[in-house]
């Protein structure tokens, strides 16, 4: 269910130089080069999905949202919405996250320069489907209960940042 958008568009990369395309030439496929000076928008709408394992009551995944914008592949930026229904109990994501400066000149990661920020935001969050994804088997379910709630924060740059979780749960986890 719901829509998916991709939209891309070329605009004019660096200036010509050792393995970078002249004005008007085009870059080797699949290559950095070809993928530097794009501008890609991911876009998800109303999408809905169920998560479904044997001993775990299923998962409604919905109204998820979700928009991913790439600028030459020198910044990022995610917006994610989704509601998470499990049996009685309806819960919320929100998510929000930054970075630039993920890559050198030679298409190398380059964490030393790279700079990140986020946001998420998780309310009455099944706590089976981390459990399931982690495959903890219920261990993580027995530790913090049905639900929990958190919000995570943090940013990074260079060599350093910071990062902060507030969290309780149904089973009065907190942290």
């Amino acid at each position: 269910d719901g829509e998916f958008f991709i939209e891309a568009d070329r605009h004019p990369g660096p200036v010509a130089g050792p393995g970078v395309p002249a004005p008007g030439e085009p870059a080797a496929p699949l290559s950095f080069e070809a993928l530097r000076g794009m501008n890609c928008q991911i876009r998800l709408e109303n999408a809905a999905l169920d998560l479904r394992a044997s001993g775990m009551e299923s998962i409604r995944i919905s109204d998820l949202g979700a928009n991913v914008q790439l600028d030459s592949l020198d910044a990022m930026q995610l917006e994610a919405d989704a509601t998470l229904s499990q049996g009685g109990t309806r819960g919320r994501l929100t998510l929000r996250a930054q970075a630039a400066g993920l890559f050198d000149a030679q298409a190398r990661p380059d964490p030393a320069a790279a700079e990140f920020e986020f946001d998420a935001n998780l309310t009455d969050f099944p706590v089976d489907m981390a459990d399931r994804l982690a495959a903890l088997d219920g261990r993580l379910r027995a530790l913090l209960g049905s639900t929990t709630n958190q919000r995570l924060e943090g940013e990074w740059s260079g060599a350093g940042g910071r990062l902060l979780l507030e969290m309780d749960s149904s089973a009065d986890a907190r942290a």
